[in-house]
């Protein structure tokens, strides 16, 4: 099981909600990727945003990355992100939904 988060400032302009979901995305990837995991070992992610009034076009954006099924999610607003960041998500993958690479499930 890995896990990992990705913020990213708003850039200015129209687009600042779609660039920004989508760079936070495409951070997310790079670092599953690195692990040798996908879009599709996401468990559960936390979209946590500065401005709730953000949240379709983060939505929008992120259900993009996903199919059918997509990854349990929590969507929260904060009153501020470290560094000034405008998006954050946080997620949860597990290598084949195994819930652990190790292959002792506990019992």
């Amino acid at each position: 099981m890995i896990w990992c988060f990705s913020p990213a400032k708003s850039p200015s302009g129209l687009l600042a909600v779609e660039l920004t979901t989508r760079q936070v995305m495409d951070n997310i990837g790079a670092m599953l990727s690195d692990v040798g995991l996908g879009y599709e070992d996401i468990v559960k992610t936390t979209i946590f945003m500065s401005d709730i009034s953000d949240y379709q076009e983060i939505n929008r954006v992120y259900a993009g990355y996903f199919g059918s099924d997509p990854p349990a999610r929590s969507a929260v607003e904060v009153s501020a992100l470290p560094g000034g960041f405008g998006v954050e998500i946080e997620v949860v993958a597990s290598r084949n939904g195994s819930g652990g690479t190790d292959g002792n499930d506990g019992g």
